[in-house]
């Protein structure tokens, strides 16, 4: 089974800085994936690692210049010509990723969901290839991206989307999310444990992302792990080695359980 681990695009590029990129956070981020891959290695254990990134000060702002919101609706406008510039900006943002981390020996490999996800009111994500890919021992990366959807419009398909899709499909028996903060804060003190007994007082105190974010920052993610009934845990990926110690199970953050 495998771990997915999601890196938030706000830890590898400034939001408020189109095509930007944290290289420091970056490289950091590449070699401790590398030393988790290298503990296992030498514990003759095998991990099965997925990775998914969000879109960061790439897609985020592309998306933004497409999308018209009327009467608190959000819709794309423009997109013979708008689906090709978040898609170019997405694979941008997935290369520089990638090339990253190929330079640190993860064979990683891009999955690129606007060329074959449709997301209606069932999401319709074959998986079959990233199950092969896993098989051979590489490292699926796949990102946030624009996908149509099945009523004749788009959308933005985020990260928090594909984790717990994913979680499911493929069994996972841990999903980690690295964050730019220490675990979901209610007036800056991090909720250790969320589940059905608090999760109502919880989504009271949360709001969307306060950058340009048209994906729903922490809010939708607890939401999302709550729909597909997944156990996640949210962390501070700033923070030097906590990528590293999450890939081990030393995960020190939020956990998130509606698994039961």
């Amino acid at each position: 089974m495998p771990t997915i681990l999601k890196l938030g695009g706000s830890i590898l590029s400034n939001k408020n800085m189109p095509f930007s990129v944290k290289w420091d956070n970056l490289e950091r981020i590449a070699m401790e994936i590398r030393n988790a891959l290298d503990y296992y290695k030498n514990k003759n254990k095998e991990i099965k690692l997925i990775l998914v990134h969000g879109g960061g000060s790439f897609g985020h702002p592309v998306a933004k210049k497409y999308l018209k919101i009327e009467n608190g609706n959000k819709t794309f406008v423009n997109m013979e010509k708008g689906f090709w510039d978040i898609q170019k900006a997405m694979r941008r943002f997935n290369n520089i990723v990638i090339d990253t981390l190929q330079s640190y020996g993860i064979p990683a490999v891009s999955i690129q969901p606007s060329s074959f996800v449709v997301f209606g009111d069932k999401l319709i994500f074959d998986t079959s290839a990233i199950k092969e890919m896993l098989k051979r021992n590489l490292v699926p990366v796949v990102h946030g991206d624009i996908v149509v959807d099945d009523k004749n419009n788009f959308k933005i398909i985020s990260g928090d989307d594909i984790v717990p899709y994913l979680a499911n499909n493929l069994k996972a028996d841990l999903i980690l999310y690295a964050t730019d903060v220490d675990g979901v804060l209610i007036n800056n003190n991090v909720i250790k444990r969320i589940d059905e007994k608090n999760i109502d007082e919880v989504l009271s105190y949360l709001s969307g992302s306060n950058t340009i974010d048209v994906t729903g920052g922490m809010r939708y993610k607890i939401e999302m792990i709550r729909r597909n009934k997944c156990r996640g845990f949210v962390f501070n990926g700033n923070k030097v080695n906590n990528i590293y110690k999450a890939l081990l199970g030393e995960v020190e953050g939020t956990e998130i359980d509606f698994s039961k």
